[in-house]
């Protein structure tokens, strides 16, 4: 019997999450659509997935093909699962002045640098919690909307009805310094959403409650653990010290509306 890799096994993961969440889904000649009406100006939740190679397909056909199947939204976005696929079409998303993410699959392999700190690390419900979530989209999200910011916050409730997430966070100064989201499935756990708030950065908080989720999610039963990280971003040297080691990677290409500042 052939072993499935680890990559693998976070590609199922990642499309049993997105699959799980929305609301409805298509196929398209490469791939998927997936659509939620009831979040239109979530981006990642409506969107053009590429699942099979493209045949030599370029960027313009491949816009016109999301203006098509998205045309109810105001926004574009299209995931290419394959990186060399990825690699091939960032130059025309480029020029054709999409947004372009790079993101990369880390598997924790190792034991990491060195212990978090002794802070305390709460489980914690969506009601306390969603106040922060607030706080943080508008604080990292490069001048987001307040309305976008709640509105994100309240897509959380899908996520709790459907993947069962968890939050985790930990406690500085009396107060709730950042969190992070905990999803267990079919023996693998992801860590999701890391956000510190600002005036508590650099104090430990996110290897503190990244940590906690972790160990919960051992509890859980799951044996490989994994989080996505922008390839290009600061974050992902604090997940390599984590023990966190890169397996794959995937693109994401958007067209945001005019104006429009939140995801």
């Amino acid at each position: 019997m052939r072993t499935v890799s680890e990559l693998e096994r976070v590609e199922a993961h990642c499309t049993w999450w997105e699959d799980t969440v929305s609301a409805a889904s298509e196929p398209w000649r490469f791939g998927t659509v997936l659509t939620d009406d009831r979040f239109p100006d979530r981006w990642d939740s409506n969107l053009v997935r590429v699942e099979r190679p493209l045949e030599g397909m370029e960027v313009p056909t491949l816009s016109e093909y999301a203006d098509r199947l998205l045309a109810r939204f105001r926004h574009r976005e299209v995931t290419v699962l394959d990186d060399d696929e990825g690699r091939r079409l960032e130059p025309g998303f480029r020029k054709l002045g999409w947004e372009v993410d790079h993101l990369v699959y880390m598997v924790r392999r190792r034991a990491p640098e060195r212990p978090p700190a002794s802070i305390e690390t709460r489980e914690i419900d969506l009601e306390t919690i969603r106040p922060l979530i607030v706080e943080t989209n508008l604080q990292g999200q490069g001048g987001m909307s307040p309305g976008d910011a709640e509105m994100l916050a309240e897509f959380r409730r899908i996520l709790v009805e459907r993947l069962g997430v968890r939050f985790f966070t930990a406690v500085l100064d009396g107060e709730l310094a950042g969190y992070c989201e905990l999803y267990v499935h079919d023996g693998v756990t992801q860590i999701e959403d890391v956000n510190t708030l600002e005036r508590f950065r650099n104090r430990g908080a996110a290897r503190a409650f990244v940590s906690r989720a972790l160990d919960e999610g051992h509890v859980a039963g799951a044996d490989l653990a994994f989080l996505v990280a922008d390839a290009n971003d600061w974050p992902r040297r604090l997940y390599a010290s984590m023990g966190f080691d890169p397996v794959g990677y995937r693109w994401q290409f958007t067209r945001p509306p005019a104006g429009h500042a939140g995801r």
